[in-house]
C-alpha cells in the first residue's frame, strides 16, 4: 500500500494468487468450461441420540458405565450401539439397543466389562445404527467432567497400586514411570519394589513392612500437595482425586482390607493418616487465583476418604474401638492445628 512502480511489483509477487487466470466468455471460451460438480449428498445421522457418555456407574463410583441419552418423540424404530467395526471384527455385538418394552425412555445406562472400557477409551467413538441407516455412523463418546479424575493416563495402563503409589511418593520412581509406555509391560515399577534391600526377601505380604513404607511416604504426600496448591485447577484435580493422589492410594487401602491382605485396623489406619494430610493441605499456600478451588478440592477429597474409613467401620463392625476413635480426633486436631511451614 506504501510503495508503487518496480518496488510494489516485487511485494506483489511474494503473495500467493488466490485466482486462476480469467477466462473470457466468448466462443473460445468453449471446452474451457466445465459445469460444478455436484454436491455431495447428506450423510445420514442419529438425530434421536443426544449423548453417548461414560459416567460414573452408580453403584461404584470408581467404575465407569456407558450412559446413552435419547430423544424418545425421535425414535421411529430400532437403533443399536456397538463398537467400531474392524478387520477382524466387522460384525460387532451391540453395547445397547432399542427397547420396545420402554419406547420412552429417555436414557438407558449400561454396564461396562473393562476390555469393553479400555477399547472405547482407545477409540473415542461408537458405530450407530438405525431403522433408516443399517449401515451405521461413527458418534462420539464424551466423558463427564466428575469422572475424568477416574480415567487411566493410558487406556491399557489402568491405575497404579498401592506399593506404586507408596514407591512414587517415597522419591524412588518417578511419575512418568508409574505410566510406562504400553509395549513395555508393567515397566520399571514393578520388580523389586517390596525386597528387603539387604537379603532381597520378598516382604509384599508382611503387614509391618507395608505400614512402615506407607508411613515414610506420608511426607512425600505433603510435598506432593505442597507443590499442587501452587498449580492450575487441573493440576490440583489430579494430584488430590486422580489417579496419582491419596485418594488413589486411600482407595487401594480400602481394597486391601475388603480382600482381607491386610488387617481392618492397619488400613484404618492408613486411612486416618491419609486424612490427616489433607487436613494440613488445607492451609498450604495456593495462588490468590485458584485459592477457593484449592479449598473445594480438598474438601471433596477428603469427603472421599471419610466415606471409606465409614464403609471401613460398617464392613467390620466393633473392630474400631474407643481408643481407634480418640486416636482418629487426636490425629485430626492436631493437623489442623499444626503451622504450615
Amino acid at each position: 500500500m506504501r510503495r508503487n512502480g518496480q518496488a510494489r511489483s516485487a511485494l506483489q509477487r511474494l503473495i500467493p494468487a488466490t485466482t486462476g487466470d480469467p477466462v473470457q466468455l466468448a466462443g473460445a471460451a468453449q471446452g474451457r468450461l466445465a459445469p460444478p460438480e455436484p454436491s455431495p449428498a447428506e450423510l445420514a445421522w442419529p438425530g434421536f441420540l443426544l449423548d453417548v457418555l461414560l459416567t460414573p456407574s452408580q453403584a461404584d463410583s470408581e467404575r465407569l458405565e456407558l450412559l446413552v441419552r435419547l430423544e424418545p418423540q425421535d425414535v421411529a424404530g430400532p437403533w443399536r450401539i456397538e463398537h467400531l467395526p474392524t478387520k477382524d471384527e466387522p460384525l460387532s455385538t451391540a453395547l445397547v439397543s432399542h427397547d420396545p418394552a420402554n419406547p420412552a425412555a429417555r436414557q438407558v445406562a449400561v454396564s461396562l466389562s473393562q476390555s469393553q472400557l479400555e477399547r472405547l477409551l482407545r477409540e473415542q467413538e461408537v458405530h450407530v445404527k438405525w431403522w433408516s441407516c443399517e449401515e451405521g455412523r461413527s458418534f462420539p463418546v464424551n466423558v463427564v467432567a466428575e469422572a475424568r479424575t477416574t480415567l487411566p493416563i493410558s487406556p491399557s495402563s489402568g491405575h497404579p497400586k498401592e506399593h506404586h503409589l507408596i514407591a512414587y511418593y517415597q522419591g524412588r520412581i518417578t511419575w512418568e514411570e508409574l505410566f510406562p509406555p504400553p509395549d513395555e509391560g508393567s515397566g520399571s515399577c514393578d520388580p523389586g519394589l517390596w525386597k528387603d534391600d539387604a537379603g532381597g526377601v520378598d516382604t509384599s505380604g508382611i503387614q509391618s513392612y507395608i505400614i512402615r513404607e506407607f508411613v515414610e511416604a506420608l511426607k512425600g504426600i505433603t510435598d506432593d500437595l505442597t507443590a499442587a496448591a501452587q498449580s492450575p485447577k487441573a493440576c490440583m484435580r489430579l494430584a488430590l482425586l486422580g489417579s496419582v493422589s491419596p485418594v488413589a492410594l486411600a482407595r487401594s487401602v480400602l481394597k486391601a482390607a475388603e480382600t482381607g491382605d491386610r488387617t481392618p485396623i492397619a488400613c484404618g489406619f492408613q486411612l486416618v493418616e491419609i486424612l490427616g494430610c489433607l487436613d494440613r493441605a488445607r492451609r498450604f499456600p495456593a495462588s490468590p487465583r485458584f485459592k477457593n478451588d484449592w479449598i473445594a478440592l480438598v474438601d471433596e477429597a477428603e469427603q472421599k476418604c471419610v466415606g471409606m474409613l465409614e464403609s471401613l467401620r460398617r464392613r467390620f463392625p466393633g473392630t474400631f474401638s474407643g481408643e481407634f476413635q480418640r486416636y482418629e480426633k487426636a490425629i485430626r486436631q492436631h493437623q489442623n492445628k499444626a503451622g504450615v511451614p
